[in-house]
């Protein structure tokens, strides 16, 4: 299932309106945690965010597939999530300037070319700020929808049932032949031979037993060393960004300071 929808002069220039004018809640997603109908919780986030499609700026560009239904055959929900996988959005938002108003800074009204300069670095990092947040958006719901997917889930089942199925047949038939080649050898042997061949290979299946349980006793704690290790380098990470992020806060704050200044 797709959509066909066109971009008029008037939609294209609603995305750059200030953000406050955009729809109530037009970005707002599924959770994740929604109960009911896979198709009714998901299906209206994909049409609203499609119009975004930077396929919609090519004329006769191709159609923006939508979510379907538990009808559609396997072939078109690979093909859908491929498609939003690479999903490329045109949508440019304004941003709120963190002083009175709404919309953004309004470089006119600057008094000198260095508050107009700063005006419009603004400007740009909170579109681009604002486009991290679209596009992370996409990205969840993508992701979310993937993994409720009733459809992917069945094919994913099926997929291993099919897997798992053909690794047993296999498995069976190896053992069948080592049982006939065995059964061959064993003719002939007599009681005494069969029942030493027998305690060998039970003293091997136990050296074999514990050579496994040390081996994964020693993965087990690779595993809890290496997520240890990892919880301190999120944490020596989280730290460096807090303090970058605070530094960039203070390297913005500096020429809003400055323009202050000049105008007292």
């Amino acid at each position: 299932m797709s959509v066909k929808m066109t971009i008029s002069r008037h939609s294209r220039e609603a995305s750059f309106l200030p953000f406050p004018s955009q729809p109530k809640n037009y970005d707002r997603i599924p959770t994740g945690d929604e109960e009911g109908d896979f198709f009714e919780i998901y299906s209206d986030a994909f049409v609203r965010f499609a119009r975004w499609s930077e396929d919609k700026l090519i004329e006769n560009g191709p159609e923006v597939p939508l979510l379907g239904d538990a009808n559609t055959p396997i072939e078109e929900v690979d093909r859908f999530y491929d498609y939003w996988y690479e999903f490329k959005s045109w949508r440019v938002q304004t941003g709120n300037p963190k002083e009175e108003g709404d919309g953004e800074h309004d470089p006119t009204n600057a008094e000198d070319a260095y508050e107009r300069r700063w005006m419009k670095m603004q400007n740009e990092a909170e579109r681009k700020k604002l486009k991290k947040v679209h596009v992370k958006a996409i990205a969840t719901l993508r992701d979310l929808a993937f993994k409720k997917d009733p459809r992917v889930i069945a094919a994913n089942k099926a997929k291993f049932a099919a897997a798992d199925a053909e690794k047993q047949a296999k498995l069976a038939e190896k053992l069948k032949k080592e049982a006939a080649a065995k059964a061959e050898a064993d003719k002939g042997k007599t009681p005494a031979e069969l029942a030493k061949e027998k305690a060998l290979a039970d003293k091997k299946a136990a050296e074999q037993a514990k050579l496994d349980e040390a081996a994964a006793a020693k993965n087990s704690q690779a595993e809890e060393d290496a997520a240890q290790a990892a919880k301190v380098q999120a944490a020596i990470l989280a730290r460096q960004k807090k303090m970058k992020d605070a530094k960039s806060a203070k390297a913005k704050e500096a020429p809003k300071k400055a323009s202050k200044g000049k105008k007292k």
